[in-house]
């Protein structure tokens, strides 16, 4: 047997073993929304809790 991870389609199995650019390793830092002011969007995390 194989002990590589199973990938519903071939697609799936490319892009997972494609490398990561440079700077792109992990998401930028978000904001989080602390309800003192209009809440602008998807562009803000809730703080944990509330």
């Amino acid at each position: 047997g194989s002990d590589e991870e199973p990938y519903c389609c071939p697609l799936s199995r490319d892009i997972m073993r494609a490398p990561i650019p440079s700077g792109f390793e992990k998401p930028p830092p978000l904001g989080t929304y602390d309800g003192q002011t209009e809440e602008r969007g998807h562009d803000m995390v809730p703080k944990p809790g509330s």
